[in-house]
């Protein structure tokens, strides 16, 4: 059986309060806070009918979009990826360029 050998009546420490929440966070899972924005509008639209007539439909437009916080350590990872693949573009596009002049001064 897992567990701490404690009695009913011992206090618990800062150690194994963070062992129980590291184990709990393992087992379950901690997953991003998501906030969940949702609107509805509704209005009615007037059609012209057969007759002479209007006639009146109603219309619901419903949104909906969802914040995900992410891990701060997450994203600085993407930031530096992307800040990487910049680099990689810009070194191929000058040795690119470079080829280029190199070409140009030979067939010169």
């Amino acid at each position: 059986m897992q567990g701490f050998a404690n009695r009913a009546d011992d206090s618990v420490t800062a150690q194994e309060k963070q062992t129980l929440l590291t184990h709990l966070n393992r087992e379950h899972g901690s997953a991003p806070d998501k906030l969940t924005l949702q609107r509805k509008t509704r209005s009615t639209l007037n059609i012209p009918g057969t007759g002479g007539k209007s006639k009146s439909v109603q219309i619901e437009v419903r949104k909906k979009r969802t914040f995900v916080k992410r891990d701060p350590q997450e994203a600085e990872r993407l930031a530096a990826e992307e800040q990487a693949q910049r680099e990689a573009e810009e070194q191929a596009h000058r040795e690119a360029e470079e080829a280029a002049k190199r070409e140009g001064a030979i067939k010169s």
